[in-house]
């Protein structure tokens, strides 16, 4: 019996790890595409730049544009955790990495 609720509880820590690692990669990235939107603007639009003056103001933008409601709720149900979808998360994606061969290319003297 305590193996069994070992097992599973392991299987939840590592599927909710997963999980939470989409939904982090779902986040940062919008995070990361308004940041480099804030950047173009203030380049084209005036002589600002970032710097320390202005870089919590900007993050703040940034943050408050790609954290929204419905941006964390689109998270949420992308990577099957509310509405609860553990089909989402598939065998191939939880498969462990593969092996690679990597070949040394230095030339001959």
């Amino acid at each position: 019996m305590v193996t069994n609720v070992g097992h599973i509880l392991c299987g939840i820590l590592v599927r909710s790890l997963t999980l939470l690692l989409v939904l982090d990669v779902c986040g940062f990235s919008q995070f990361k595409a308004e940041l480099q939107k804030i950047k173009l603007q203030l380049a084209f639009e005036s002589d600002l730049h970032i710097d320390k003056s202005n870089i919590l103001h900007i993050i703040e933008l940034a943050y408050k544009k790609a954290f929204t409601e419905h941006n964390i709720i689109a998270g949420w149900r992308k990577t099957g955790i509310h509405p609860f979808n553990p089909a989402i998360i598939t065998p191939t994606m939880m498969a462990p990495a593969q092996k690679t061969l990597t070949v040394n290319t230095f030339p001959s003297l």
